[in-house]
């Protein structure tokens, strides 16, 4: 492109004066982005500006999605914060009523949108952002403390590799179609070298800190401080008028503005009852009075009634007893209430809301109040004055760039490093993977490689592959038994490497059996959900929160979804099963199970259950009740006059029967039928062929292979994860 320019200028002269400006723009812009595109560019000298509604700031840098950007703003109207477009490709962010925007539209694409509701048109400062996240690779719409997704790589999957958007001759602007303050922020810098202003005022805010009354009078200039500049000559108090200011002598000085020095206020006695007048600094002075008086000027006598002597006026208040009265009365000082001025006044309540600023803590002092501004990113005597963490700790942001906003500091990480603070190392923050692609680290953070998606091509996942010819049909399996029937092997991969996993999911290498005539051939790999996230496993999970559970759909088949405090339910429609309703409810041994969570509620006797990291779930048993789900008597559970042994539990019947857990058999589980309930020998696992369950040799791949199982025997299950039966007087994971 650049040489285009100056092919450009070989014919002399530009054809019009717009046309070289808009050449020039061009140019600065690419070498704008080639100069500071390594990392944060910083923050500006002048940071801060007001738009009148037209106004904006045009920038010679074009934004990434893959870097932290943002803006802080303060407005009772609203408008476009920032945009960038790029022929055909557009992307704005929006404040508006009760929401924050972020629209975007691609060439042959219809336009996409998602928001994040808060209200922030409340002349209140606030901070928007679009923020990357590389593992997975996902982009955040923030504003304050809040976050929204919108974008991953199954939903909204353009915005991650935005291509010719983020092209060097892209339009950024800043507070277009926008009334109030902006301060920038990472990617949206001020520098002066850089930005085309239009009709902006920089500087700080002009906005009062009143409160909306409407949409329309955004502009509210204080009113000009008449004593600013001090006329009183500090021998008074100023007072500010609309259109003048009054000067509040004090007794030693006089005149229009306190400029005439009349002398030694004490020299005309003022104090009374022999009381000594005492000058300050200011030139005013007070009265020291002699016992029995007391008052600004020592004119009020202590009364020597009876109900006075005995002092019931507390804090130093004045007991006097009015002709004719039969009770004393108390004259209370400054900040004491109440019949004995026994009352403090809480100054805090009389100032209101008001009284600290920007989450400042009001306490209450003597006829007075301070303000406790710990931990709010404000100081001052009412919290009013923001900090700058920046200035303060030049190292606060480790190996990235401090940005001050009001009320905090966010960092804008360096290449190569994340965190809130760019203290670690990643080599997937820049986002180096494209679209079909998951980064993943290694070695330590200082490396890394992408897992593409079917159809994208490696190493980066940035392009699509051609498309591949039809492999040919696999043979068809040997004829299966009754009891189970073989699963095609292409329906799962077979390595972790061949599948990338959608955000809030992982891969798993232990995941489906094949199973041919019940002889387990080979292991393949699942998706299955992280802890805390719930969906039915396979290539590509619908994994969610557990309150967005059954507004996800992860109940399948036409299952019932129905959503509890701590859990969910699905309520299969016949002919399915499982947690999810996602299996055939016909289907044998070979068939995808889900890997159990808290959710599904396994644990029958418990205090609690815990998920677990690797997977899984573990029952804290309540007392007297033990077994991996809490369902076995300590001790065993009578049943017809003689214990269920081996953990068998007692089936309420006529007779009682004994129901035994698998292995176990016998009229009270007293018989061992087969390795679940016997220890297998050291790296061989428990596995059912040909109907029934015995000891193995554990392949390479199995969940057993690495004899986790203490005590007991390691039963390989279906989703690829590992059970321990625990013989009596053992019990654990």
């Amino acid at each position: 492109m650049v040489l285009g320019v100056w092919e450009y200028g070989d014919y002399g002269v530009c054809p019009s004066q717009s046309c070289c400006l808009l050449l020039i723009w061009a140019l600065w812009g690419m070498l704008y982005a080639g100069v500071l595109g390594a990392g944060p560019a910083g923050p500006s000298e002048k940071p801060e500006a007001y738009f009148n509604g037209s106004s904006y700031i045009r920038l010679a840098r074009p934004i990434s999605l893959k870097q932290l950007v943002g803006l802080s703003f303060r407005t009772c109207v609203g408008g476009e914060l920032f945009s960038q477009r790029y022929e055909g490709y557009k992307l704005h962010v929006t404040a508006l009523s009760e929401q924050v925007v972020v629209s975007w539209a691609w060439p042959g694409q219809s336009q996409g949108e998602v928001g994040l509701g808060k209200e922030t048109l409340d002349n209140r400062w606030h901070w928007v952002a679009l923020r990357y996240r590389p593992n997975p690779p996902s982009l955040l719409l923030e504003v304050d403390h809040d976050t929204q997704v919108i974008s991953n790589v199954t939903w909204n999957p353009e915005l991650l590799s935005p291509g010719a958007l983020e092209a060097g001759g892209a339009v950024v602007l800043v507070g277009n179609v926008f009334s109030g303050c902006i301060h920038e922020g990472p990617q949206l810098e001020f520098h002066a070298a850089y930005a085309q202003l239009a009709n902006v005022v920089m500087g700080h805010c002009p906005l009062t800190t009143d409160e909306c009354k409407d949409r329309k009078d955004v502009l509210r200039i204080p009113p000009k401080d008449h004593c600013y500049n001090e006329p009183c000559m500090r021998h008074g108090t100023c007072i500010s008028r609309h259109d003048r200011y009054e000067c509040h002598c004090s007794a030693r000085y006089t005149g229009n503005n306190c400029e005439v020095d009349a002398g030694d206020p004490c020299a005309s006695a003022p104090c009374e009852h022999g009381g000594r007048c005492v000058e300050d600094s200011r030139g005013d002075y007070t009265c020291d009075c002699t016992p029995h008086y007391h008052g600004a000027y020592c004119e009020l006598e202590v009364s020597l009634d009876p109900l006075c002597v005995a002092g019931p006026c507390r804090n130093n208040g004045s007991c006097s007893v009015p002709p004719g009265a039969d009770t004393y009365v108390c004259a209370c000082p400054p900040g004491f209430t109440g019949r004995s001025c026994e009352a403090d006044v809480d100054e805090c309540a009389g100032a209101a809301a008001g009284a600290c600023l920007n989450g400042g803590r009001c306490q209450d002092a003597v006829n007075n109040f301070t303000c406790d501004c710990t931990n709010t990113g404000y100081t001052g005597a009412r919290c009013e004055m923001n900090v700058n963490e920046c200035k303060e700790d030049r190292s606060i942001c480790g190996h990235g760039v401090c940005y001050d906003t009001y009320g905090s500091f966010v960092c804008a990480c360096q290449p190569g490093y994340t965190g809130e603070r760019c203290h670690t190392m990643s080599a997937c923050a820049s986002g180096p993977c494209g679209a079909g692609g998951a980064c993943v680290e290694e070695s330590g953070g200082s490396g890394f490689r992408c897992v593409c998606a079917r159809g994208w091509a490696p190493p980066l996942c940035a392009t699509p592959t051609p498309a591949a010819s039809p492999a040919p049909a696999p043979p068809p399996p040997p004829p299966a038994q009754p009891q189970a029937q073989p699963m095609p092997l292409q329906h799962y991969p077979a390595s972790c490497a061949e599948v990338a996993c959608p955000p809030r999911s992982h891969c798993s290498h232990n995941g489906m059996p094949n199973m041919v005539t019940g002889v387990v051939i080979s292991k393949q790999v699942v998706c299955l959900c992280d802890v805390g996230y719930y969906g039915a496993p396979g290539l590509s999970p619908n994994c969610t929160t557990l309150e967005n559970a059954c507004e996800a759909g992860v109940c399948q088949n036409g299952a019932t979804c129905t959503l509890a405090t701590d859990h969910f339910n699905c309520t299969c429609a016949p002919g399915y099963k499982g947690v999810y309703c996602e299996l055939n409810a016909g289907k044998a041994l070979a068939d995808p199970k889900p890997q159990e969570r808290c959710a599904t509620q396994p644990c029958l006797h418990a205090k609690a259950c815990v998920d677990l990291i690797s997977g899984g779930f573990r029952c804290e048993c309540e007392a007297g009740w033990s077994g991996a789900r809490c369902d076995s008597a300590v001790g065993g559970e009578p049943c017809g006059g003689r214990a269920c042994l081996n953990g068998g539990t007692c089936r309420d019947t006529e007779p009682p029967v004994c129901d035994c857990r698998p292995g176990y058999g016998g009229q009270y589980c007293d018989q061992l039928l087969d390795c679940r309930a016997s220890s297998c020998p050291l790296h061989q696992e428990c596995v059912e062929q040909g109907g029934a369950w015995r000891c193995a040799a554990a392949g390479a791949e199995s969940a057993c292979a690495s004899s986790p199982c203490h005590n007991g025997t390691c039963l390989a299950l279906d989703n690829g994860l590992f059970r321990c039966q625990c013989p009596p007087g053992n019990d654990g994971e």
